[in-house]
């Protein structure tokens, strides 16, 4: 976990590493804590590169595909105290739950808003998060930097694991950042054979932190 100053040109974080003995994050092995009484946000996840707080107090963070367990995280604005800091990290994506059913095997299946007409259609890659009053992360500090449309489930279908299709419903998962998508489409192959897609109907809503997901069963014949 990364420790960033809440102060405009500060760029370096201070460290932090579970220790699961103590069941709490320490202080990463000769670095330097955290100042009383200074203001800071800690991340967790996967993060840009460079530019943390460049011209203002800025998260930068990404979601990539399939990495459920670099699902980012950002705190509140917090001060630091003497006697040990607690800070409450906050989900910045969601998670698509799609039921599906049908017959036959599929693999390398997508999620995509590609044409999506409500003018948000990024679904992932880089984001800039901001905080609102009082310090506090919402949905509306949220900035998309990258253009994606296209996400992978959480667990890659390959072709010799393919996901075999029954009456019985199996829920399909995507991670996904916050916003309104129309155009929703489930793309997929059947064997080496790409360009199969099947449409969702209405509009999909991503909540940050939660699961998202749509009450119908997709039915899907890859036969």
């Amino acid at each position: 976990m990364y420790v960033y100053p809440a102060k405009v040109g500060e760029s370096t974080p201070v460290t932090f590493v579970y220790d699961a003995e103590e069941q709490k994050f320490i202080l990463e092995t000769d670095g330097t804590g955290l100042v009383e009484g200074n203001e800071y946000y800690a991340v967790c996840g996967s993060t840009q590169t460079s530019d943390f707080n460049s011209g203002k107090i800025c998260a930068k963070m990404k979601l990539w595909n399939s990495l459920l367990a670099n699902l980012p995280m950002v705190s509140d604005i917090f001060t630091a105290t003497a006697d040990g800091t607690f800070a409450t990290l906050h989900h910045m994506a969601g998670i698509v739950e799609i039921p599906v059913k049908g017959s036959g095997e599929i693999n390398t299946i997508k999620l995509s808003v590609y044409n999506s007409t409500t003018g948000d259609n990024k679904l992932y890659e880089d984001f800039d998060v901001e905080f609102g009053d009082g310090g506090k992360v919402g949905t509306g500090t949220i900035t998309k930097t990258s253009s994606s449309s296209t996400i992978e489930s959480t667990y890659f279908y390959k072709i010799d694991n393919p996901l075999t299709l029954s009456e019985t419903e199996q829920s399909l998962f995507f991670p996904a950042l916050p916003g309104t998508y129309n155009n929703v489409k489930v793309s997929y192959n059947i064997g080496n054979s790409g360009g199969n897609s099947i449409d969702i109907p209405g509009t999909l809503t991503v909540q940050r932190g939660k699961i998202n997901k749509k009450g119908t069963a997709v039915t899907i014949n890859a036969q």
